[in-house]
C-alpha cells in the first residue's frame, strides 16, 4: 500500500512537470507562429521596392539621354527615351509614373500607366508643379546617387488625387524615386523622378489579416500606412490627424517607436509584434551598393511592421489543452485508485484468510 502511494504521489508530480513543460512549449510554438506570419509579410514589403533604386540608375545610364544631349536634332531622340519609358513601366505594375525634367526643372518627357494602359504624355500637359519640390532636392545630387521621397498620397492640381468619389475615395500612396542624369562631359541636364504606386505592398499587409490579429504598417510618427480599415491611413494628410498607433495603443506605443531593437512587447490583453523597415538602398534594411539618399536625408525616418494579437486566441488553445490533460490525469489517477483498492482488498481478505487458518 505505501509503495503505490509512493507510485501516485511520483505520477502526479510527473503529471504536473510535464503539463508545465508542455504548455510553455504550446505558447512559445504560438509566438513563433505569430513571428514566422511576421516574417512572411515582411519579406513580402522588403523584397519589391528593393530593385527600384537600381532600375532608376540603369535608366539614367541609357545611351537616349547622352545622345538628347549631344545632337542638335532632338525629335528622335525624345522619342527614344519615351520607348525606353514604356518599357521601364512594363518592368512592374507597381510603376505608373516617370518623368525626365531637364536642369531648368522643364518636364520634358513623360510617361503613365493606369492600370489598363501605356501612353506617352503630350507634351501640353507636362507642366506639373508637383515634381519642383523633389527637382531641387535631387538636381544637385552626384552619379549613382538616389533621392527617395517618404510614403505618402500622391498630389495631383494641388490636391490629394483621388480615383474614387467623394463618399468611396481611392487615394493614391507613392514612393518616389529620382536620380540626375548627366551628359559625356559630366555635366548635370536634368533628373528622372519614377512614381511607385505603394498599394502594390500596402494591399499585402491589409490582406495579411487573421482572426485575434491586426497587422498595419505605420511610420515613425505612428501614423498608419497600411490598416485594414482604410480611412485610418495617411492621417498625416488631412486636417484631423487623429489615426495614429499612439492613440489607439498609449501603453505600448512608445516602446514601439523608439526601440527598434526589439521584437516583441506585450501587456495584459494584448502582444505585439514588430519590424523596423527603413527604405533605402538595394532593399529596404540594408545600405549597399552605390549611395542612396533618403528624403532630408534623415536617417530617423522609418516604417514599422507591427502585428497586435489578442492574448485569448492563445490562451485559449492553451486552456483546453491544460483542461484536456486533467481530464487524462484524473483518468489515470481513477484506474490507479481502483488498482490500489483492489489490491488493497485482495491483501486485506488474503490476511484475513492466513489468520483464520
Amino acid at each position: 500500500m505505501i509503495i503505490l502511494f509512493v507510485l501516485i504521489i511520483f505520477l502526479a508530480y510527473q503529471a504536473y512537470f510535464e503539463l508545465n513543460k508542455n504548455l510553455e512549449t504550446s505558447e512559445t510554438d504560438a509566438l513563433d507562429l505569430i513571428d514566422q506570419r511576421m516574417q512572411t509579410v515582411f519579406l513580402e514589403i522588403n523584397n519589391f521596392p528593393g530593385d527600384a533604386s537600381n532600375d532608376i540608375l540603369f535608366s539614367s545610364r541609357l545611351s537616349c539621354f547622352n545622345n538628347l544631349f549631344n545632337l542638335e536634332s532632338s525629335d528622335s531622340m525624345k522619342e527614344d527615351i519615351e520607348n525606353n519609358f514604356i518599357a521601364f513601366l512594363k518592368q512592374s505594375s507597381a510603376y505608373y509614373q516617370i518623368r525626365y525634367i531637364d536642369e531648368s526643372g522643364r518636364v520634358i518627357v513623360g510617361a503613365d500607366f493606369d492600370g489598363i494602359n501605356y501612353k506617352i504624355i503630350n507634351e501640353k500637359d507636362l507642366k506639373e508643379e508637383r515634381f519642383k519640390d523633389y527637382f531641387n532636392q535631387v538636381i544637385d545630387l552626384n552619379r549613382e546617387e538616389v533621392f527617395i521621397s517618404k510614403l505618402d498620397l500622391n498630389i495631383k492640381n494641388r490636391e490629394i488625387e483621388n480615383r474614387g468619389t467623394k463618399d468611396k475615395p481611392k487615394y493614391v500612396p507613392v514612393i518616389r524615386y529620382a536620380t540626375p542624369v548627366f551628359n559625356k562631359q559630366g555635366d548635370s541636364r536634368g533628373v528622372i523622378i519614377s512614381n511607385i504606386y505603394a498599394d502594390y505592398f500596402l494591399e499585402d499587409i491589409r490582406r495579411s489579416q487573421r482572426e485575434g490579429e491586426l497587422t498595419f504598417l505605420i511610420n515613425n510618427e505612428g501614423y498608419y500606412l497600411a490598416h485594414p480599415d482604410k480611412t485610418k491611413e495617411f492621417s498625416f494628410m488631412f486636417n484631423d490627424k487623429k489615426d495614429n498607433f499612439k492613440n489607439d495603443y498609449i501603453i505600448n506605443s512608445e516602446n514601439i517607436l523608439t526601440d527598434c531593437s526589439k521584437r516583441r512587447t506585450e501587456n495584459n490583453n494584448l502582444i505585439f509584434t514588430y519590424r523596423c523597415i527603413y527604405p533605402r538602398a538595394g532593399s529596404f534594411e540594408i545600405h549597399e551598393g552605390s549611395k542612396k539618399l533618403l528624403e532630408g536625408n534623415n536617417g530617423d525616418y522609418h516604417w514599422i511592421l507591427v502585428t497586435v494579437t489578442d492574448k485569448k486566441g492563445i490562451e485559449k488553445p492553451l486552456k483546453d489543452f491544460k483542461i484536456k490533460y486533467i481530464w487524462i490525469g484524473l483518468f489515470y489517477f481513477v484506474i490507479i485508485l481502483i488498482i490500489t483498492v483492489l489490491v488493497g482488498l485482495i491483501y486485506s481478505n488474503n490476511l484475513t484468510s492466513t489468520k483464520s487458518h
